[in-house]
């Protein structure tokens, strides 16, 4: 069931491997693949088919390359899990999943503690400068996890099912963070992103159509650093979104519209320079905006019954816009608030 130059470079006595190839694939019930790779430009690829696969990538050095599919109809407890950890500078780290069902729990031989605990479907971790890692899922329900740690690092989660978990979590300095969650009645879509560092980038995106309380968005965007950018944008009903960004020059956007039934919205900031334009469409939505500093703007766009929204400005300089539309709202703004 494998294929090519797969784990037997794990045998050898070489010191160092450099521009070694393995290609796993796997096709058939309950497989496992695990490949290890040391050195330079090193190329890991895993194919697996069918059920109950594992695959699990480790590499050290720089210039390695990393690529996981899976494919499978589950049909009972068993799943697909993948798992890439790099080591070093420019690495590049691909996770494909789709038709997962059910959720899964490994425990790598390689590294007992690649995960924290149970239900990792997809996860990569990048340890060092200039790493890229994508993961993309497709199936009823996904789980997805990049870790970056270092400078220049992009991460790029991608799910389309009907529940989905997915978290990037970045540390370091101008990181680039792109979460997308696309999903449909009756699930659980959980976004979390966090970022410490500098001038780090973050855009989120979740779009499901929502039926009643059956589709639950829940997003979470948090940035500690300077000159940091969230771009949050959520389509469904029963939306949650709370941002909080520390530092300097920090500018945040959300947006939710599409039925917008029972949202919610909370921005916190903390530190100078920030902007913040907060839009909500539907009835009974909520929106509150935090914001500690000097000469911070605010924009607050709300449309239908029954909205809310609360505005705090700290410092001077500040400027706050509310725009509401139907019955029943209320709108209360506070400026030059003295720092807690």
């Amino acid at each position: 069931m494998i294929a090519g130059a797969s784990l037997l470079a794990l045998g050898t006595a070489a010191p160092v491997l450099a521009q070694s190839k393995s290609t796993v694939t796997q096709t058939g019930n309950q497989n496992d693949a695990e490949v290890a790779q040391t050195g330079s430009d090193n190329e890991s690829t895993i194919e697996q088919t069918s059920d109950g696969a594992e695959a699990h990538v480790l590499q050290s050095g720089t210039g390695q390359s990393a690529t996981i599919k899976q494919s499978a109809d589950f049909v009972d407890t068993t799943g697909a899990g993948a798992a890439v950890e790099q080591g070093g500078s420019d690495n590049t780290a691909t996770i494909d999943q789709s038709g997962g069902l059910l959720l899964y729990s490994f425990t790598s031989a390689l590294n007992p503690g690649m995960f924290d605990g149970e239900l990792e479907l997809a996860e990569a971790k990048q340890y060092g400068d200039h790493n890229n890692a994508d993961i993309d899922q497709v199936g009823a329900s996904n789980l997805g996890r990049i870790i970056q740690n270092g400078s220049y690092n992009s991460g790029t989660l991608y799910q389309d099912g009907e529940s989905g978990v997915a978290r990037i979590q970045q540390g370091g300095a101008f990181n680039f963070a792109d979460t997308t969650q696309s999903g449909s009645s009756f699930g659980i879509a959980v976004l979390d992103t966090l970022q410490f560092g500098v001038g780090n980038s973050s855009t989120a995106v979740q779009d499901g159509p929502g039926v009643a309380d059956d589709y639950l968005p829940f997003g979470v965007v948090y940035q500690q650093g300077n000159n940091n950018l969230s771009d949050f944008t959520q389509s469904g009903e029963d939306d949650y979104a709370w941002v909080e960004q520390i530092g300097d020059r920090n500018e945040s956007k959300v947006l939710q519209k599409s039925g917008g039934v029972s949202n919610e919205i909370d921005v916190n900031q903390y530190g100078d320079d920030g902007k913040s334009s907060v839009t909500q469409g539907g009835t009974d939505n909520f929106a509150k905006l935090d914001q500690d500093g000097t000469f911070n703007d605010s924009k607050i766009g709300q449309d239908g019954v029954l909205n809310q929204a609360f505005v705090t400005q700290g410092a001077t300089g500040n400027t706050s816009m509310l725009d509401q539309s139907g019955s029943g709202n209320l709108a209360t703004v506070n400026q030059n608030v003295p720092a807690p």
